[in-house]
């Protein structure tokens, strides 16, 4: 078993290195369970259909087809908004917090957790251009010089959102596909068909596991994370305050931001729980998605439900201790009034469900976490409605007082987006893989490898990494394969003392001990961060007071023209946005990828440096390199082979 700092166990281990490489590799290129996932493609897709059918529906007549009304303006438009976006917040939460943290128990839930958010947000971010009534025109919020000689309002809560839900869709995507680059090269190189050796090979980009490339994508790795977490709290407080900024009844408060943050964990924990269960029993995945990870799942969803318990009754009693006559009326709206239906059917689901995650065992078992998530994400719908609608259905007008009911087609287009979500997911699980491949092998294999199986137990596939315009002049160097990573190092450590200095190393998760041996660090990607993010904040900052001072000026409230508090969080926004581009671009531009091809691909069974071997390159570049020499010289570290490399 793999342990822990604290000591807890996390993955059986079974097999070798290349068990978890197969395993996952298994389920993309052969899919074992291909009826089951035909049911859950046409299923899913026919509601990603009814998605499109609504879309059509409500162009072609507006949105007057909806319930929405005066006062009630928002309906589950917005209401959906806020739920998808909490949905995704989790997946930045689990896979960046806990990479942060150290955490190894994340790895077999942060692939699950990163493309939740993916489509989630895509979700979200669907019903406010779909809710202007003129989606064709979603663009006039972007901060562009428009040919009207109109910029958007910089100190608008909307603003805000915009800049909040197209930073975190962005930085969120760039992280997942981060990390997703050495499982890619991993699936490369299991697959014996071609269309699938060329497909992965140009979406890893050409990775081959070079230790220099390792140090660099931890470095871009962490830098995302680090980016990321901020955004969690940012773009929901960015929708709390689009909320709190408004003078209606039920919103005016400052305890929104966090309370949405800990709402949005909670529901995101929910449904990946769900997702995590579910393929944990439909491919088998018990090994690495172990009854210890659902019950620190249970865990964090108990935590989080209590916290969000917690800003249930404080926000009750904020409205009550205020003494004002309109937040009381709300209260009661929601607690014996018209809404109180949905009010308490929101507190029974998010609460009464939770309570068994106390019990270990109800936690640990697959079938009791799934029920109580399903109810934690119905119960989380449920509150962000009577949230929204309440507060809006008695403003300070009692002229303008009407009830919301939703039409079938707010509800159709609801499922419609909860079918572009599965059909996302569906896709993902058969062409992604679905477990972080290098960080599971690292987790149970690095510090004490076990012993792998005979030389003739691989299946001799024939594959090699896809290379194009293979050039067989010349000889690149000498390559020597190795059956662990601590006989690399060894390795490593000894050519580096015999004065060889043009030396890689190609390895199938990131070993420190060759890293060290080989003297690789990476100093220049968070100089380039910290420069572009600074030189973001500065012109982000000039072009704010140009438009509203100086080319666009606007008094609102006789506050200040240059509002700088407002500008926060958009000048926040623009910095991690610019920053997470220079992180992946940098790494990428210091690593020379994307490169097709490269000389130690040609090595006789270099497809294993993304699985269980580790290899060690001496190229005939170095000012020692000689061939007899050097092969013997290597053949003496005690290698499994030492090939010679053409360039």
């Amino acid at each position: 078993m793999a342990e822990t700092g604290a000591g807890q166990t996390y993955y059986p281990r079974s097999g070798g290195y290349r068990s978890v490489g197969d395993q996952i590799a298994h389920v993309i290129l052969d899919m074992p369970t291909r009826g089951r996932w035909w049911i859950a493609f046409w299923v899913s897709g026919a509601l990603f259909l009814l998605l499109a059918a609504m879309l059509v529906h409500l162009f072609a007549y507006g949105v007057g087809v909806w319930g929405i009304n005066i006062p009630v303006n928002w309906g589950l438009a917005i209401v959906n908004v806020v739920w998808w976006i909490g949905i995704g917040h989790a997946g930045t939460f689990i896979s960046a917090m806990l990479l942060l943290l150290g955490q190894e128990w994340r790895n077999s839930l942060n692939r699950l957790a990163e493309t939740m958010t993916i489509f989630a947000v895509l979700c979200a971010v669907m019903f406010p251009v779909i809710h202007l009534g003129r989606p064709a025109n979603f663009y006039w919020m972007l901060p562009y010089p428009t040919p009207f000689e109109v910029w958007p309002q910089f100190r608008s809560p909307l603003f805000w959102d915009v800049m909040a839900f197209t930073t975190y869709f962005t930085v969120s995507v760039l992280f997942w596909y981060v990390g997703l680059i050495p499982d890619l090269a991993s699936v490369r190189d299991k697959a014996r068909r071609r269309g699938w050796q060329v497909a992965f090979g140009i979406a890893a980009l050409g990775w081959r596991g070079s230790a220099a490339h390792w140090v660099r994508w931890r470095r871009c790795y962490l830098i995302l994370a680090g980016l990321a977490m901020p955004l969690v709290v940012s773009v929901h407080s960015g929708v709390a305050l689009l909320f709190a900024v408004g003078q209606v009844p039920g919103w005016h408060t400052t305890i929104f931001p966090p309370y949405f943050v800990l709402g949005a964990l909670f529901s995101g924990f929910a449904v990946v729980a769900i997702i995590a269960v579910v393929l944990r029993g439909w491919f088998r995945l018990g090994n690495l998605i172990t009854d210890r990870h659902l019950d620190l799942l249970g865990r964090f969803l108990l935590a989080t439900g209590l916290a969000t318990a917690y800003g249930y009754v404080f926000e009750a009693f904020t409205e009550w201790y205020s003494g004002d006559h309109f937040e009381r009326a709300t209260l009661k709206d929601r607690l014996v009034g018209p809404y109180a239906g949905w009010y308490w059917a929101a507190v029974v689901f998010n609460f009464a469900a939770i309570q068994l995650l106390w019990s270990r065992r109800m936690r640990s078992s697959g079938t009791v976490l799934l029920l109580v998530s399903v109810s934690v994400a119905i119960g989380m719908w449920l509150e962000r409605y009577v949230l929204i609608v309440s507060g809006l259905a008695r403003d300070f007008l009692p002229s303008s007082y009407d009830e919301y009911h939703a039409p079938w087609t707010e509800w159709l287009l609801f499922l419609g987006t909860v079918g572009l979500f599965l059909f996302g997911m569906v896709l993902f699980m058969r062409f992604v893989p679905m477990i972080a491949i290098s960080e599971v092998k690292e987790s149970i294999f690095h510090e004490t490898p076990p012993k792998e199986p005979p030389e003739t137990a691989w299946p001799a596939s024939g594959a090699r990494p896809v290379g194009f315009g293979v050039d067989e002049s010349g000889v690149y160097g000498l390559v020597a394969r190795f059956a662990t990573g601590a006989d690399l190092a060894a390795a490593a450590e000894r050519t580096m003392a015999a004065g060889y200095r043009r030396v890689d190393a190609h390895t199938p998760f990131p070993v420190d001990e060759v890293n060290r041996a080989l003297g690789l660090k990476e100093t220049a990607l968070p100089w380039l961060v910290a420069g572009s993010g600074a030189a973001a904040l500065a012109a982000g900052a000039a072009i704010l007071w140009y438009v509203d001072v100086r080319y666009f000026p606007t008094p609102i409230g006789g506050r200040p023209l240059a509002a700088w508090p407002a500008y926060a969080l958009p000048l926040f926004e623009l910095v991690v946005l610019t920053a997470a581009f220079a992180a992946v671009l940098g790494m990428l531009v210091l690593n020379r990828l994307p490169r097709l091809h490269h000389p130690v691909f040609d090595t006789p069974g270099f497809e294993r440096a993304t699985q269980d071997r580790f290899f060690l390159a001496v190229q005939a570049a170095d000012p020692l390199f000689q061939a007899a020499e050097t092969r013997r010289f290597l053949e003496s570290l005690g290698p499994e082979t030492v090939d010679e490399v053409s360039a």
